[in-house]
């Protein structure tokens, strides 16, 4: 069994982008993570300005838009979600500022985290019981704890993939737990740039069907595996036009691919993932709006 979710966040301006970013940093802050001026977080914060002030496209603005989307939700969910256990743990968020802005493409321990805690947050604020342990984290489906490893794939190599795989597979079995496999595929969307709707879709199916394929087709033990989380995400800057300011597109796409052959599973897997992905939706149309008053 299989399901796509996706939804899209249309016309943001920049300038949201950057009130988010600095509410998100000041309220870190307040949780007691340092947040030099050296770390990522400031870096794309003086990006979105300079990009908000002149409407100059940079390299980075990719990367900085990125941060901004995924680290805004992060902490309102860390915010929200202060207690034993939490995922969101003050070691893990402070390791998450380490490295420097990277496009997808590079090998980056603190955007491994960062993908680990954006999964974390969409989970908790799509209503779902979420705390830190082996693999990476778990989550409560009905009275069953289920593991989630979360693998960020930098390289568009086969190979590559199927040595990720393979490593998400023994952290599930050592955890002696059911689990599913998130793979964060942004690498693969990189290229597309001002494409429409329609093609958007096509390319992030094609992408994930190719996945499925290199996935699927490899012969490992995967017993303790429930299935796949298929996380993508594009994005695209519109230029400043006459006196508005730039805005900003993006789209998020995840396909669910159950592996187990279980029928009495399917439907009860498939209203879980409706349900979270709703509420989930709900929560961050919330955060994004204009008029949202920054609610912890």
């Amino acid at each position: 069994m299989e399901w796509d979710e996706g939804f899209d966040i249309r016309n943001t301006p920049s300038e949201l982008f950057a009130t988010r970013l600095q509410q998100a940093i000041d309220v870190l802050g307040l949780m007691g993570v340092r947040v030099k001026r050296s770390s990522r977080p400031h870096e794309a914060l003086r990006h979105l300005k300079t990009f908000q002030n002149d409407g100059a496209f940079d390299p980075k603005i990719d990367a900085a838009k990125r941060l901004a989307e995924e680290f805004v939700l992060i902490v309102s969910a860390a915010y929200r979600c202060r207690r034993l256990g939490t995922p969101f743990s003050l070691d893990k968020m402070q390791r998450m500022l380490d490295d420097p802005l990277v496009p997808s493409g590079q090998q980056s321990p603190g955007r491994d985290v960062q993908f680990e805690l954006l999964l974390a947050a969409m989970f908790h604020l799509g209503g779902a019981e979420v705390v830190t342990g082996e693999p990476d984290l778990r989550i409560t489906y009905r009275e069953e704890t289920i593991g989630v490893a979360a693998k960020r794939i930098t390289s568009l190599n086969s190979s590559t993939l199927s040595t990720r795989v393979r490593e998400a597979v023994r952290q599930i079995n050592g955890s002696r737990l059911r689990g599913w496999i998130a793979l964060n595929l942004d690498t693969r969307f990189e290229s597309l740039q001002r494409v429409d709707d329609e093609v958007l879709l096509r390319v992030a199916s094609e992408e994930f069907d190719a996945v499925r394929r290199e996935v699927g087709d490899k012969r490992w033990d995967r017993e303790c595996v429930m299935g796949l989380i298929l996380h993508g995400r594009a994005a695209e800057w519109t230029p400043r036009r006459g006196g508005e300011a730039p805005r900003y597109k993006l789209a998020w796409f995840q396909r669910w691919l159950l592996l187990v052959d279980d029928a009495a599973t399917e439907p009860a897997i498939r209203d879980f993932g409706d349900s979270l992905f709703g509420a989930m939706e709900s929560s961050v149309r919330e955060i994004w709006r204009e008029d949202y008053t920054w609610r912890m």
